[in-house]
Parts: structure tokens; sequence; C-alpha cells
């Protein structure tokens, strides 16, 4: 739900976008990036469950992804490098960490985001859980 939410929100977005619609992006921008986070968290979560790892009560992104089995954390970081050669994956991993926490409470913080990295890293986070979790998406 919260993913096929971000993807309604992603595809505004890009309409507003290629009509700089300042206003339209910035309304949607928000709730886009709480609900793909929030849906990534619960696809990694998934994940874990189905691994049988355990794992402590965090939104975190980056914490949570490094529990993942270090073939799928090395499939993705493959797959991330493939598009943004010049970036340290990693580093960029943990600056869309806390994603969801900065992004809902967007009005007590000064927050930026390199929105394509995002979207790349949670459209692959969410799809890989599709296929491990055997899960049929609508």
């Amino acid at each position: 739900m919260f993913y096929k939410t971000a993807e309604i929100l992603n595809e505004v977005l890009l309409t507003a976008s290629k009509s700089s619609n300042e206003q339209l992006m910035a309304t949607y921008l928000i709730p886009h990036i709480v609900n793909k986070s929030f849906a990534t968290e619960m696809a990694i979560k998934a994940i874990l469950t189905k691994e049988a790892i355990s794992y402590r009560r965090t939104h975190r992104l980056d914490k949570l992804f490094k529990l993942l089995p270090m073939d799928l954390q090395n499939a993705i970081i493959i797959t991330l490098k493939k598009q943004y050669v010049n970036l340290n994956i990693n580093d960029e991993i943990i600056l869309i960490g806390e994603a969801f926490v900065q992004w809902r409470y967007f009005h007590d913080t000064s927050n930026s985001i390199k929105h394509g990295f995002f979207n790349v890293f949670t459209e692959i986070i969410c799809k890989l859980c599709y296929e491990n979790c055997n899960i049929q998406y609508i």
C-alpha cells in the first residue's frame, strides 16, 4: 500500500517537474518520500523476517540494509553502481538512512535528498522483496 501510494505520488512529481510546477512538486515530494521510505523499511524487514534475521525496532534504512544477507547487499550495490558510477554507494545509503523520520518531521529541520538515488535504491529493495517473499505486486 505504501509502495503503491509512493508510485502514484512519483507520477505526479514527474508531471509537475515537466511543467515546472514547483508548488505541486513541493506538495507531493514529502508524502512521496515518507511513503516510499516506509515501504522500503517494511520490504527490508520482510526479507529479514523471511531469512530469520532478527532486527531492532528502527526506521533507519542504512542500519536495516546492513542486516541483509551479504549476497543481497552486494547485488544491490552492484546494481546501484551501474547507474551511479561516481558515488560512494555506502555513503549515499547512509545519507538516505533516516529519510522516514527526517521527512515525516520535515517542518522541524531543513532536509535535502538525492531524489534520483533514493528512488532507485527504494525501487531495487521493494522489487527484491516482492521476488524474495513471493509477493504478487498489484
